[in-house]
């Protein structure tokens, strides 16, 4: 946290926040346009906490950083400057690295090995982070994209009368593994909120953590198998369901007709027929205006 500045982490260690949300995001031009376009919008709501009213709301958004193989795995100035002036950025101690499939900010599918499992280390990292440096009262940790559409008040309300504890929320879907005949049920990782006492379990599975925290490796690739890190959102579904057996968690299926993955066109106007539509995914940078 080395952009944020003392006053900042001090309300952040102290304020009593519903939710604190991690968004993961990368040091390139069109990341940092999503980042705008996200304060500027869905993050200007009265209830999401940022500097321009002093870190005080239910919703605290935090956007989880890393250097990038592309400018040899230092930050970028303007970067660091946007860090600056923000106070919402954190850096990871790791390395992004370039995507080795066709996917673009927005599609569906996956970025390559090494990119989703540098994904999934920092979601690793954002779990440590967000239980070792936030309030154990407040309740909830969120993992989110940048390429996404939120209605905070009504997102917020409807987690208002939600269970305290034992919870994972957001569009559950399950993975078939046909070689084993089995199947993982996990929610996906572009609004995925998850009580605070289960991410704190996770963090302190020693498997996972020390299988995240070091650097990766091929000799650790049957592993990253078996914990299906190739995948940050199934990751945590297999972590919790398979390899710690959580009992008594509570998956909460948003259905589409409140977390939207595939939007349809024009989104205007399906926006406003669907009033409520909590977040909206894989959305063009033009349709924040």
């Amino acid at each position: 946290m080395r952009f944020v500045s003392k006053g900042v982490r001090r309300i952040w260690r102290t304020e009593d926040y519903l939710v604190v949300a991690g968004i993961h995001s990368i040091d390139n031009d069109e990341r940092f346009i999503r980042r705008n376009l996200q304060r500027e919008t869905c993050w200007s709501y009265h209830e999401v906490s940022r500097k321009s009213n002093n870190f005080t709301g239910k919703l605290l958004i935090v956007y989880a950083l890393s250097a990038h193989t592309n400018n040899n795995c230092v930050l970028r100035d303007i970067v660091e400057e946007e860090a600056k002036l923000n106070q919402d950025v954190i850096i990871f101690p790791v390395c992004d690295v370039n995507p080795t499939t066709s996917k673009k900010v927005g599609d569906a599918g996956n970025w390559g090995w090494e990119a989703e499992l540098t994904m999934s280390r920092k979601t690793y990292l954002w779990f440590k982070l967000a239980v070792e440096t936030f309030k154990s009262t407040n309740p909830y940790i969120m993992k989110a994209d940048d390429d996404i559409f939120m209605r905070a008040p009504l997102y917020l309300k409807y987690l208002e009368v939600l269970p305290r504890g034992k919870l994972n929320m957001g569009r559950a879907l399950g993975e078939l593994d046909e070689y084993i005949d089995k199947m993982t049920w996990y929610v996906v990782g572009y609004a995925n909120t998850i009580s605070r006492d289960v991410v704190k379990e996770i963090v302190g599975f020693l498997e996972i953590s020390k299988l995240l925290v070091r650097k990766i490796s091929f000799r650790n690739f049957e592993k990253y198998i078996d914990y299906a890190a190739s995948n940050e959102d199934i990751m945590v579904g297999e972590v919790l369901r398979h390899k710690m057996k959580l009992d008594s968690l509570l998956t909460v299926d948003i259905q589409d007709c409140h977390y939207v993955m595939h939007v349809k066109r024009p989104l205007h106007k399906f926006v406003r027929e669907n009033p409520n539509l909590i977040v909206f995914h894989h959305i063009a940078e033009e349709e924040y205006a």
